[in-house]
C-alpha cells in the first residue's frame, strides 16, 4: 500500500531538488562573472583612452561629440583613475549619474544654460542606456564612454561654475578686487563618487549667502510670470499724482497685481488714483531705487515698463555676480545698493544700520 506513495514522493523530491538547482544555476549565469565584467570595464576604458586622445588629433577627424570634451582637468582625472569608468559599472549607471542629471536639469533655477552641460546630449545617451536596459543589453562600448566622458565633463563644468562663475569677472570690470573662490573639483568628485554624496557636493558649492537664495526665489516667480505672458506695457501720459482721475488707472492696478505690490484691487475700483494705489506704487518705486513720493513720473513709467524678460535677465545677472563673491563675508560687512544709493552693515545675516 505504502509502494505507491512512496514512489510519487520521492519523485516529488527529485524534481524539487532539480528545480532548486536550476534556479541556482539560472542565478548563477545572471550574475556577470569576473571574465565577463572585467572585459566590460576594460573595453569601455580603452574607448575612454581612445576618446581623449583623439582630442588633441586633427579635429576634422575626431566625432564631433569628442570634441565637446573641453574642460581642462578631464583628461588628468581619468590618467589618475586608469581611465576607468567612474559613473557605471559593467555598464550600468550608477545612482550618482541620474542625480547630477537632476541638478543639471535645474540649472536655469539658478541662472545658468543647461546647454553648457551638455543636457540634450546626455539625455539622448541616458534614453539610449534605458532602452537597451529594457531589453538586457549593453552600450556599445563607443557610447558607453562617451556617457561617461561627457557626466565628467558636465560635473565639471557645472561645479566650476557654481564656485568662480561662468565669467571671470575682472573681465567684466577691470577694477574688481574681490577674491574668487576655488575649489579641488576633481578631488571632490571622487569623494563625492566614493562616499554616494553627489548631491550634497553640489549643494555645498552653491554661494551660501541669504541674497543669492532670495534671488534664485525670485527668479522663480518671475519665470512662472513670463509664462503666464508677463504684464502689459503702461501708457504713456502726463505724470499721474495721488487723488488724480486718470483712465490708466485701471491698467496701473494690472501691472501691480501681477508683481504683487498690489495685493488686491481696491473696493469700488475706478480710475481714482486712491490711497491704496499710491502705497502700492510706493512700494514698487522703493524695491526699484526710485523716489517712493507715489507719482507715476516718466522714471516710474519706465520701470514699470522693463518686460518681464528683461526682469529675468537683470537676475541672471546679478546670481552671476554673487558667484563671484568669496564664500565668507565676514561676520561683518558693509553691503552697497548702487542703483538706490543704499548701505546696510551686516552682523552675519543680520541688517544692523541702514542708511539710505
Amino acid at each position: 500500500m505504502l509502494g505507491p506513495f512512496l514512489k510519487t514522493s520521492f519523485l516529488r523530491t527529485t524534481l524539487l531538488v532539480w528545480v532548486v538547482l536550476f534556479v541556482i544555476a539560472l542565478t548563477t549565469s545572471m550574475a556577470d562573472p569576473p571574465e565577463i565584467v572585467e572585459p566590460l570595464n576594460r573595453h569601455t576604458s580603452e574607448k575612454i583612452d581612445s576618446l581623449l586622445k583623439q582630442r588633441h588629433i586633427d579635429p576634422g577627424l575626431s566625432p564631433r561629440a569628442v570634441l565637446l570634451l573641453t574642460h581642462e582637468a578631464l583628461e588628468g582625472f581619468y590618467a589618475k583613475r586608469a581611465y576607468r569608468p567612474v559613473w557605471q559599472e559593467q555598464g550600468v549607471l550608477l545612482p550618482a549619474a541620474s542625480q547630477l542629471m537632476e541638478h543639471l536639469r535645474g540649472a536655469a533655477e539658478h541662472g545658468l544654460c543647461s546647454d553648457a552641460y551638455l543636457l540634450d546630449r546626455l539625455e539622448g545617451l541616458f534614453y539610449l542606456h534605458d532602452d537597451f536596459a529594457r531589453h538586457d543589453l549593453l552600450m556599445t562600448p563607443f557610447n558607453r564612454a562617451l556617457l561617461d566622458l561627457m557626466l565628467t565633463q558636465a560635473f565639471l563644468t557645472y561645479a566650476t561654475h557654481l564656485v568662480e562663475g561662468q565669467v571671470d569677472p575682472a573681465l567684466a570690470h577691470v577694477d574688481w578686487k574681490a577674491r574668487r573662490r576655488k575649489a579641488n573639483l576633481t578631488r571632490l568628485l571622487n569623494y563625492a563618487l566614493n562616499n554616494n554624496r553627489l548631491d550634497q557636493v553640489l549643494v555645498g558649492l552653491l554661494p551660501p549667502h541669504a541674497g543669492y537664495r532670495a534671488l534664485v526665489k525670485a527668479l522663480g516667480n518671475y519665470r512662472e510670470l513670463a509664462a503666464f505672458g508677463g504684464w502689459s506695457a503702461f501708457p504713456v501720459g502726463p505724470s499721474l499724482r495721488p487723488g488724480a482721475q486718470d483712465e490708466r488707472v485701471p491698467s496701473l492696478r494690472e501691472r501691480l497685481l501681477v508683481t504683487g505690490d498690489l495685493t488686491a484691487m481696491p473696493d469700488g475700483a475706478d480710475e481714482l488714483y486712491g490711497d491704496e494705489d499710491v502705497a502700492a506704487v510706493r512700494d514698487f518705486q522703493a524695491r526699484h531705487g526710485l523716489k517712493p513720493d507715489g507719482v507715476v513720473g516718466k522714471q516710474t513709467r519706465r520701470e514699470l515698463n522693463v518686460t518681464v524678460e528683461q526682469r529675468i535677465r537683470q537676475m541672471e545677472l546679478n546670481l552671476e555676480r554673487w558667484r563671484w563673491m568669496p564664500k565668507s563675508l565676514g561676520e561683518r560687512n558693509i553691503q552697497v545698493n548702487i542703483a538706490d544709493f543704499s548701505l546696510s552693515v551686516m552682523e552675519g545675516e543680520e541688517t544692523v544700520l541702514s542708511m539710505p
